[in-house]
């Protein structure tokens, strides 16, 4: 390693420790090299959202309807360095038969408090693994995989309107630990 490498430290930071925090996260940097953070809190089953501005990290409780909400999330900021977050809640369900079904969530915030939920569809007792990329005109596409097909699918926002489709579902169980990106 070169003389810079070796002097390199790592600066280590508490971002939230309320309960069992941290799982499920993803990262994405402003235009001033601001991290924001979407992560989940298995205490108590909610979405979290925290960001640093040079002085303090600030937390936010994004969902916490029934369920487990926050699972696999995917955080991606637009032009405006406004938060979107991919993500799923689990939610047992009692009738007619006691089961699980996860849905695929979508979260939006414009301005202090005022986060938009967007339930897109449900994915199977054990879909999700989601990958959020915003195209140039801020619209969210959201790579996540369907469990009760075993289908790697896709879902776009087309002006208040999802539409979902699928990208493979030939094979298998297929997109899982999905990734996303656009060009």
């Amino acid at each position: 390693p070169s003389t810079a490498a070796a002097d390199t430290i790592w600066q280590l930071e508490t971002v939230d420790a309320r309960g069992d925090v941290g799982q499920h996260t993803s990262l994405a940097l402003d235009a001033a090299d601001h991290p924001h953070i979407s992560y989940h809190n298995a205490t108590d089953g909610h979405l979290l959202y925290a960001h640093h501005d040079d002085a303090a990290w600030t937390t936010a409780t994004v969902d916490d309807a029934a369920g487990d909400a926050g699972l696999y999330t995917s955080l991606a900021l637009n032009a405006a360095g406004r938060p979107r977050i991919s993500y799923c809640r689990r939610v047992s369900i009692v009738f007619p038969r006691p089961h699980i079904v996860t849905y695929l969530q979508f979260a939006a915030w414009d301005s202090p408090g005022d986060w938009q939920l967007h339930t897109i569809e449900a994915v199977g007792e054990d879909g999700g693994h989601t990958s959020l990329a915003l195209d140039a005109d801020g619209r969210p596409h959201i790579s996540y995989y369907e469990a009760a097909t075993g289908a790697l699918k896709i879902a776009t926002l087309d002006r208040s309107t999802w539409i979902s489709e699928t990208v493979d579902g030939h094979r298998v169980d297929v997109g899982q630990y999905t990734s996303l990106a656009l060009d």
